[in-house]
């Protein structure tokens, strides 16, 4: 039987070579810190020639590799290992290979030493070697119609559930390629369960088969030609791909919509830091809420932003007192943008389910946005302060039917949002004092806000009105902390002492816009109004006629409401209660727009004096002018 030697398997040995050895004894010499940093050297030198290459060797110690992470980056054009396989041939395992303790130590030290010097990394999860008959993964612009099998590597960056007119249910995806494209997933309602179970946004996955069909839906969240339906054969295999780009937003310029430099059945995410707030509309007898607001960006344009349903109670949530500080950066996705029918310039909408609404939210694209103002990012809640800028004479503050007594507010019974007046008599003594303290960017940064308890009177009704630190800072002049730190000095530094200087909210006639919270019976200033005339105008408003035996009936009560003056203005509802529940929005604006009802919501009716009401056609929206007004009006006999 042949043998062959173990050295005659090693290309870099020639036997008929001999290898090379001194021609003299050496001698270690120590030329590092370390007792193992050694050379040797000759043991024939001369003592001076000897003395010299040690000092040379010790002041270049530094060119010696003397452990792994001593020679990082090697070019592999200079030296690197080598696996020779035939990819022509199907890999064979092997059988797991058991070495003894010692051999385990030193492969681990051999291991870590590697690592640290970044010559191998540790791979988690590794892709399963390719056999020949395993599909090779195309990419997402490799997709054909007709071709339903196939795998692609791709990452869910976005997914949501449409809720239809008829209630069904499905869910909706886009996925993304390594290459960064992306296409719109559309799956069956009756396998709904199945993917909310297995998708998850932001993953990675192997994703087989799938009918790529023409994508021709009225809304388009990608611009690619094809959407994909998974159909019963489609699987996904949830795999680590870091190749897979993570996802980010493709923020469509404000000033490209202002131009025109967009396609109608096409939805965008937009991005926008908040300027004001337009118009709110009440929802509930047959038509949908909505929020308008206006967003802007640092070159100075400005887009209106219709918020529906869902969308404008979570920017009304989040703009309360207890939650709102500025800048507010608003980021919604898939929105849609149309051109208002009044001024003709285009304006934008959540416009079916899959949008999602973020306000100030952590990212990096969003720090790049503020980035993008300079010095010029707004001031905090200058959007929402007291000194914001006067609200116009069309928007929310100057409808009077949004006008409510402190009375009528309170015998509302329920949560809700209106504009009121009165005259500050006093401070509401509580428990909990002038002044709480909240968190900065961190728990041990502690900032002390306004929050006090004033009483407001009008018609001889009182009412307990919270302030908070936009309301009281442009009369006081100073911030809680500053009058706080005056406080101390006089060694008063208790909330439930009440410094003098607070006495500047008193006596004083005010508009607010306020949050009646039932639970509380406490009203929660959102905006102070001090408009030159404004309080007279709404103070005529309140005030009945004397002499008119005219009433309004209350539908449920039957009990007459006092007739105010007079009005030429067209009115709408105007105390907003919070739903219990808000259906999803699934369809565009303009097929489930703001309709106002034929007549007036019960609630509304027993606090309302004499009322128009406009009747919009169901294809109107809120940014949209009204025609062919028809009112009406109820009358106790």
């Amino acid at each position: 039987m042949d043998t062959v030697n173990l050295m005659n398997m090693d290309p870099r040995v020639n036997p008929l070579e001999e290898s090379l050895s001194p021609c003299e004894g050496t001698k270690k010499i120590q030329i590092g810190d370390d007792p193992l940093e050694i050379t040797y050297l000759g043991v024939n030198l001369d003592p001076e020639e000897e003395s010299e290459i040690v000092v040379v060797l010790r002041e270049n110690v530094d060119l010696f590799a003397w452990k792994p992470s001593d020679m990082p980056g090697i070019d592999p054009n200079i030296i690197c290992h080598n696996l020779a396989l035939d990819l022509g041939k199907n890999p064979v395992s092997q059988r797991k290979r058991k070495g003894g303790d010692e051999k385990r130590k030193a492969i681990a030290e051999e291991v870590r030493k590697l690592s640290e010097a970044k010559f191998i990394k540790e791979i988690k999860s590794y892709a399963v070697i390719q056999y020949n008959m395993s599909r090779a993964p195309i990419f997402i612009k490799d997709l054909l119609k007709g071709n339903q099998v196939w795998k692609m590597h791709v990452r869910v960056v976005d997914m949501w559930v449409v809720i239809e007119k008829n209630g069904a249910k499905h869910l909706e995806a886009v996925i993304q390629d390594a290459k960064g494209d992306r296409i719109h997933v559309v799956t069956r309602g009756k396998d709904l369960q199945d993917w909310v179970e297995v998708v998850k946004e932001h993953e990675t996955y192997y994703l087989y088969n799938g009918e790529p069909v023409e994508n021709d839906g009225p809304f388009k969240v990608c611009f690619n030609p094809l959407k994909l339906i998974f159909s019963g054969g489609t699987t996904m295999t949830k795999v680590a791909i870091p190749e897979i780009p993570t996802h980010s937003y493709s923020f469509m310029p404000i000033g490209s919509f202002l131009n025109g430099d967009f396609k109608h059945d096409h939805l965008y995410d937009v991005i926008g830091v908040l300027q004001d707030v337009l118009k709110t509309q009440t929802g509930g007898g047959g038509r949908k809420s909505c929020v308008n607001v206006s967003i802007r960006d640092a070159e100075g344009n400005v887009i209106e932003l219709a918020l529906w349903e869902d969308y404008g109670k979570q920017f009304i949530n989040y703009t309360t007192p207890n939650n709102f500080a500025g800048p507010t950066i608003i980021v919604l996705t898939h929105a849609w943008c149309k051109p208002n029918t009044v001024s003709g310039l285009p304006c934008l909408s959540n416009a079916w389910s899959g949008s999602k609404l973020h306000i100030n939210m952590e990212h990096p694209q969003v720090e790049e946005f503020k980035a993008s103002f300079g010095a010029n990012l707004p001031a905090p809640s200058q959007s929402l302060t007291a000194d914001s800028s006067v609200q116009s004479a069309n928007n929310f503050w100057t409808k009077l039917s949004e006008v409510k007594s402190i009375r009528a507010v309170s015998e509302f019974g329920r949560d809700c949002f209106a504009t009121t007046i009165g005259t500050t008599t006093g401070f509401n003594p509580s428990r909990f004092g002038w002044y709480f303290e909240s968190s900065g960017n961190n728990d041990a940064e502690r900032v002390t806000k306004f929050k006090l308890e004033v009483e407001v009177e009008y018609d001889n009704h009182k009412g307990i009105f919270v302030f908070w630190d936009k309301d009281c800072i442009p009369f006081t002049k100073l911030t809680a902390q500053e009058i706080r730190e005056i406080m101390k000095k006089a060694g008063e530094d208790n909330p439930k002492i009440w410094p003098t200087h607070l006495d500047v909210l008193l006596n004083r006639q005010m508009v607010f816009r306020i949050k009646y919270q039932s639970q509380f019976r406490r009203f929660s200033i959102v905006k102070i109004l001090n408009e030159d005339g404004l309080y007279k105008k709404f103070d005529d408003y309140l005030t009945p006629v004397e002499g008119d035996n005219a009433a309004v009936m209350d539908v449920e009560t039957e009990s007459p409401a006092l007739i105010p003056n007079q009005l030429t203005q067209t009115c709408e509802p105007s105390i907003v209660a919070e739903p219990d529940s808000i259906a999803t929005h699934t369809g565009s604006p303009s097929a489930s727009c703001s309709s106002t009802p034929a007549k007036r919501d019960i609630m509304s009716t027993s606090i309302d004096n004499l009322i128009q009401f406009e009747e919009l056609t169901p294809k109107q929206s809120a940014t949209k002018g009204t025609k062919g007004k028809k009112t009406k009006q109820f009358k106790k006999d």
